[in-house]
């Protein structure tokens, strides 16, 4: 399901505002997000992500202009859920369309009324090689736990 026009209501709320909740009793969900969210923010972190990335080739069937909403980091954010939290498609459908913290780290403002279908779900986790997926799940995972450890509450503008 593609949306050909552009949705008019509230802005997304910028990547590094959300507001995760954060520590070691925290849903595994919720760390890998916090964990995305750093690699979104943090330079070094960034840095790496998009070494993995480059080093990897990306499906020749992907073409990010021709699908307005399967941005690069969207196909990250899903690949590294589905890989990282062993999620089959159709619970990562729901995540996608229904888990309120997962839509705006996807980008989505709070009332954007967009919802993803099966088959792009499943387009968007093929798009990356799944060494590539299993390499950037680790490194998200890694940086949540080691947020977790920290903070109680992962906002970057909190640190």
């Amino acid at each position: 399901m593609y949306r050909t026009e552009q949705y008019i209501g509230d802005d997304p709320i910028p990547i590094e505002e959300i507001d995760l909740p954060l520590d070691y009793s925290s849903p595994r969900i919720a760390r890998v997000l916090a964990g995305l969210q750093f690699l979104w923010v943090d330079d070094d972190s960034s840095a790496s992500l998009r070494s993995i990335v480059s080093a990897y080739p990306i499906s020749a069937s992907w073409n990010e202009e021709g699908r307005p909403h399967m941005p690069l980091w969207r196909v990250l954010v899903l690949s590294v859920l589905k890989v990282s939290l062993n999620l089959a498609d159709e619970d990562l459908l729901y995540h996608a369309n229904d888990l309120r913290s997962l839509r705006l780290l996807l980008g989505y403002a709070p009332s954007d009324p967009f919802r993803y279908d099966f088959q792009t779900i499943v387009n968007m986790v093929t798009v990356l090689p799944q060494q590539a997926q299993e390499e950037i799940a680790q490194l998200a995972v890694d940086e949540g736990q080691r947020l977790a450890g920290k903070v109680r509450s992962w906002r970057i503008g909190k640190r």
